[in-house]
Formats: C-alpha cells, structure tokens, sequence
C-alpha cells in the first residue's frame, strides 16, 4: 500500500513538474511574440513616417515642374496680366 501511494506521489509530481515546464515554455513564448509585436510595430511607425515624407516630396516635385512649366510657356504680359488680377502687382 505504502508503495501504491509513492508511485502516485511520484507521478503526481512528475505531471505537476511536467505542466510548469510547459507554462514556462509558454510564458517565454508569449513574451517573445509580444517583444516582436512591439518591434514590428515600431518599424511598421517609422516606415509610415518615411512613406509620407516620400509622397510629399513627389508631390511637391510635381508641383514645382508644373509651375515651371507654366512659367516657362507664359509670356510676359500674361505673368502681369494675371499679378494685377490677384492684386500682387506693386504699382
């Protein structure tokens, strides 16, 4: 009797060592996502950041090249024309 209740000791205890073994692979796992997660996040941030700077500046280089094209195919009294109707002509 005395070596039935060992036997159950023991294998209680092995499945009790077994399960922490477990919950400690998978808290080490949990944390490992979560440390990933907060790096890809922060890439994912800066990314962003330099997505919108790019689109910025091709949308002011395309400004600029159709101001530039405007200007070049304007002749003189168009270009006075149009500063006396906005009013930015100095008389």
């Amino acid at each position: 009797m005395m070596n039935l209740m060992l036997l159950v000791a023991g294998v209680v205890a092995v499945a009790v060592g077994y399960a922490l073994f477990k919950l400690k692979q998978a808290n080490d796992e949990i944390e490992r996502v979560l440390k990933t997660n907060g790096e890809l996040t922060a890439k994912n941030e800066q990314l962003q950041m330099q997505k919108a700077v790019a689109e910025t500046q091709v949308k002011n280089a395309k400004v600029r090249k159709d101001n530039e094209t405007k200007s070049i195919a304007s002749d003189r009294s168009k270009l006075i024309d149009g500063l006396h109707a906005t009013g930015d002509l100095r008389d």
